[in-house]
């Protein structure tokens, strides 16, 4: 309702689809005048809650809302809604292709290459805005790793490409081909998209929100869970998606508060196992060809290695991810068999020693002299015999399960522990 206002000019309906809660034409941007009113509204409405100690329903409604426009954001695309447009393979020379690509209703396009493209550096292929290629988006030619990925915002883009090949008999290359797949979950551009369709842009704009709200306002858990952390590592692993460093940046602040998971809710780290080993390696690889310019030009031996702004978010996640298993970690209680350990010693340990004196105030209470020095002098002397020893004494058990949580912890850090094992 609050978020109706700004548009409609009065109160929503009460039963309203919380999809459709904020009726604004474009969302996700805080320098929006409407967006600071939506931010304060929410602000107070959660801050109202925590004072009145209820359970938090609005809180849980938000998170519940954010979760599910990041899944649906990376819902693949129906192979009907999918256009591809290629040239002869090889391409004729001097040939002139021009075409339009068009997706009612799309807010972006995505457009993937053939890894087989193959142009000479005299011919173009060219992505415009608009049909006098007074806006142009992309302009390719050279060999398959020239073809980067494309995406372009609006629901239609065209394309010019010129073959400027002057002999039949030269090898001109492979030519093109293209898939475009619309994007109708990055923003709402329209007021009837709000209620049907998912939008990345509000989802990351709703869960920077709830990051702010939740150290000083939220309960512990609210934000922090299993399910927040799922949606995000889900986004960032699916394929052909934008806007994923938006989606890091969130992930690396919500492992930065490790401590707001809760132990019967903890964060999956195993999800992440295998980034770490590739930023590992592409920071490697970066610093080999670094050392080997500074070998070819001694002018840049003390030149520092510089990552690109997206590596550089990518280490930041994974020093968020190692040290977040760590006080996740130490976070955890105690488990069931060490908490136990102390009452096994005192209660198992004695009975090979009391098993036969049981009996004795019962059946043999009045016992010979000599039979109960016996007994005494077996008390004082099996434990000293198999302390040292550690075999089959309870009291040796501890000792063993220390290195097991010493071994965990490392597997924790560099991220190869599966989510299981990361629960209480």
């Amino acid at each position: 309702e609050a978020g109706a206002a700004p548009s409609s000019g009065g109160g929503g309906a009460s039963g309203a689809d919380p999809r459709g809660a904020t009726s604004l034409g474009l969302v996700g941007r805080s320098s929006r005048p409407d967006m600071h009113l939506i931010q304060h509204v929410l602000k107070c409405l959660l801050e109202s809650e925590s004072q009145a100690a209820a359970a938090p329903v609005l809180a849980k409604l938000l998170v519940d809302e954010c979760c599910w426009h990041f899944v649906q954001s990376t819902k693949p695309t129906d192979s009907r809604h999918v256009q591809v447009r290629e040239s002869l393979h090889p391409y004729y020379p001097r040939c002139d292709y021009r075409g339009e690509v068009k997706f009612d209703g799309a807010t972006a396009l995505r457009v993937h290459f053939d890894p087989r493209c193959r142009i000479t550096d005299n011919s173009v292929l060219i992505f415009a805005a608009d049909k006098e290629f007074n806006r142009i988006v992309g302009r390719y030619n050279g060999g398959p790793a020239q073809f980067r990925p494309l995406l372009i915002y609006g629901d239609r883009f065209y394309f010019h490409f010129q073959g400027s090949t002057s002999s039949q008999g030269e090898d001109h290359g492979w030519g093109y081909r293209f898939t475009t797949v619309p994007l109708l979950g990055l923003q709402w551009l329209r007021e009837d998209q709000v209620m049907r369709d998912s939008s990345l842009e509000w989802a990351c704009w709703l869960l920077d929100f709830l990051l702010n709200q939740a150290i000083v306002t939220l309960p512990r858990g609210a934000v922090h869970n299993s399910k927040v952390f799922s949606a995000l590592v889900r986004y960032m692993r699916s394929g052909g998606v934008p806007y994923k460093h938006r989606v890091v940046d969130l992930l690396t602040r919500l492992l930065q508060s490790p401590r707001l998971f809760t132990p019967e809710d903890p964060a999956p780290l195993g999800l992440l196992s295998g980034v770490a080993a590739l930023v590992r390696e592409q920071c490697q690889v970066i610093a080999r060809n670094e050392a080997t310019l500074d070998a070819a030009n001694s002018q840049s031996q003390n030149a520092a290695v510089v990552l690109s702004p997206r590596l550089q978010a990518l280490v930041e996640l994974v020093v968020a991810t190692q040290l977040a298993g760590r006080q996740l970690i130490a976070l955890r209680p105690a488990p069931a068999s060490t908490a136990s350990l102390p009452a096994l010693a005192s209660s198992s340990s004695p009975p090979e020693v009391q098993k036969d004196p049981a009996p004795a105030p019962g059946a043999q209470g009045e016992g010979s002299a000599e039979e109960q020095e016996a007994e005494r002098l077996a008390e004082d002397e099996e434990p000293p015999q198999q302390g040292p020893e550690g075999e089959g004494d309870p009291e040796a058990l501890p000792s063993e399960e220390a290195p097991v949580q010493e071994e965990s912890v490392d597997f924790v850090v560099s991220m190869a522990t599966p989510p299981e094992q990361l629960s209480p």
